[in-house]
């Protein structure tokens, strides 16, 4: 793994930890209690993060990769306006059906699905530089692995700032 790559990586997951930890210290029911204006539950949180990795893992598997890493990682103008609204006071929660978990989840099941989704992830990733587009993002534009991990981090903390309304 390329050492930029790797850096962002261990970052990313270093909140992922601590973000766990506190779900983990909570009783099962607050686990799964639903977030402020009918948001996620911390554990449907996770779960669609891991849901949405799991989209990011289809699109890359769909791209001819040795053509795509000749492609220079641009995010285009709305995935940077996303970015910062992201980072910015949340937002009513927009998200695809197919990315909306289920309720009444257990934490072990749903931090073990998440890991083996970034992982893949990170598995598919492999050599690319910070420089190699991966795959077209529908609404970020090009995302090399570096663009990735700042997508997935942002998304992460959107999350996080909703449960904490």
């Amino acid at each position: 793994m390329h050492p930029e790559v790797r850096k962002a990586h261990e970052a990313y997951e270093a909140q992922i930890a601590a973000w766990l930890s506190e779900i983990k210290a909570m009783d099962v029911e607050s686990q799964n209690r639903p977030g402020p204006r009918n948001g996620f539950s911390p554990l449907q949180a996770v779960e669609h993060l891991a849901l949405t990795d799991g989209m990011y893992i289809g699109f890359i598997k769909k791209v001819d990769r040795a053509k795509f890493a000749a492609k220079k990682p641009k995010m285009n103008w709305i995935g940077r306006g996303m970015l910062r609204a992201m980072s910015a006071k949340p937002r009513p929660m927009m998200t695809v059906p197919s990315l909306n978990p289920p309720s009444n989840l257990v934490y072990s099941d749903v931090v073990a699905h998440w890991s083996a989704r970034r992982a893949e992830i990170m598995a598919l990733l492999g050599e690319n530089t910070p420089d190699q587009g991966v795959f077209r993002h529908p609404l970020f534009g090009v995302l090399g692995p570096l663009e990735i991990l700042q997508v997935s981090q942002g998304h992460l903390e959107y999350h996080i700032k909703r449960l904490k309304e």
